[in-house]
C-alpha cells in the first residue's frame, strides 16, 4: 500500500537536497508527473502525498500508468523518460481515459490541472515548458521515488 506520508517526505527532501523551497513558487514543479495506478487504493493516497509539501501548487499533472500500464520495477524510469522528453519537447502528455477514481482523489483534481489533450508550453514568446518538473513513482515493491528535472536552456547568441 502507498504512503502518502513516505512519499510527501520524499518530495520535501528532494527539494531541500536540490536547493529548492517548495513554499517558494518560482522553485515549485510547474509539470508533475504522477504514478496515478487509477486504484481506489494508489490514487488517493499519491494524491494526498503530492498536495502536502505545498498548498499552493496548481501544476500540470500526467500520469505514467495510463499510458505504460504496471511496469513494476521500472515505473520510476518509465516516468523519468517521460519527463525527460516533455521536456524537452516542451508538450505535456495527455493523461489517457483519466477519470477521478474515488471521492477520496477529488483532491488531486483540485491540485492539479489534469489534461485531456497534450500541452505545449510557452515561455517569452517561444516553446518552452515551465521549469522544474517534478517526476515521482511508487513500485509494487514499497519503492517510492522522486526527481525534479529542468530543461537545457543553451544560452543566447548575441
Amino acid at each position: 500500500m502507498p504512503s502518502a506520508r513516505a512519499q510527501a517526505a520524499l518530495i520535501r527532501s528532494t527539494y531541500a537536497r536540490a536547493g529548492l523551497d517548495i513554499n517558494r513558487p518560482e522553485d515549485r514543479s510547474q509539470f508533475f508527473h504522477t504514478h496515478g495506478t487509477g486504484t481506489p487504493a494508489g490514487d488517493p493516497q499519491e494524491a494526498e502525498a503530492i498536495s502536502q509539501p505545498s498548498t499552493h501548487n496548481r501544476a500540470r499533472a500526467a500520469r505514467t500508468t495510463t499510458r505504460t500500464s504496471f511496469i513494476e520495477g521500472t515505473a520510476g524510469l518509465a516516468s523519468l523518460i517521460s519527463t525527460s522528453l516533455a521536456l524537452q519537447h516542451s508538450i505535456i502528455p495527455t493523461n489517457m481515459h483519466f477519470k477521478p477514481s474515488t471521492p477520496r482523489s477529488n483532491h488531486f483534481t483540485l491540485t492539479f490541472v489534469s489534461l485531456p489533450s497534450a500541452f505545449r508550453g510557452q515561455s517569452r514568446g517561444r516553446a518552452s515548458l515551465a521549469v522544474p518538473a517534478s517526476t515521482a513513482s511508487v513500485g509494487f515493491d514499497g519503492t517510492n521515488a522522486h526527481a525534479i528535472l529542468e530543461a537545457y536552456q543553451p544560452p543566447l547568441q548575441v
